[in-house]
């Protein structure tokens, strides 16, 4: 379908401007334009490829959403079955197929009740941060910190979907917390 034209993430509840917001960025400016706050507490989102629908998870509560991405409103039509979304990363696949970490386990979600399912064994060794599929539907994570050694070493990994394996890709880096692959033109 081509390149985005603007990114849709969300803000962070301690932001001074628009906490708890979904905004959009301008990839070419940076400017970040407020379009409405959840009116729930939001740690990560996800948008179905084939439908456009963004969903969301919390990390207060166990919640599932759908997000209005017109005015940035999350519904909850759902509940995940966890007790939040602890860690992160959350992201949908090329075909629309919904996983997660949460703590150091690989989850997909029910997109209509949102039950998390455990996929393969708890098997990554630290908290992942951030998520996202690659064009080839390979699913990577930003794993690390949250832990007392070195509370700000980071590392990609890939995550297997079968097992829940998470293999380092290269060196570590310091202080990441996000993810994405740029489209593939079409």
């Amino acid at each position: 379908t081509g390149v985005q034209t603007c990114a849709l993430p969300i803000s962070a509840t301690l932001s001074p401007n628009d906490p708890n917001y979904l905004v959009m960025v301008n990839p070419t400016t940076a400017l970040v334009t407020p379009i409405g706050p959840f009116g729930n507490y939001i740690t990560d989102i996800a948008i179905d490829p084939h439908t456009g629908i963004m969903y969301a998870v919390s990390g207060n509560n166990g919640k599932f959403y759908t997000v209005n991405t017109t005015t940035g409103l999350a519904t909850q039509t759902g509940n995940t079955g966890l007790n939040f979304q602890n860690g992160g990363g959350f992201a949908a696949n090329s075909m629309g197929a919904l996983y997660g970490v949460s703590n150091f386990t690989v989850y997909s979600y029910n997109k209509t009740t949102g039950k998390a399912t455990l996929v393969g064994l708890d098997l990554l060794a630290d908290f992942v941060d951030a998520a996202a599929f690659d064009p080839n539907n390979n699913f990577y994570g930003v794993e690390g910190g949250g832990g007392t050694d070195n509370p700000h070493s980071r590392f990609l990994v890939t995550i297997s979907l079968l097992t829940g394996l998470g293999i380092q890709v290269g060196p570590m880096i310091n202080d990441l917390d996000a993810l994405a692959f740029v489209p593939v033109k079409r």
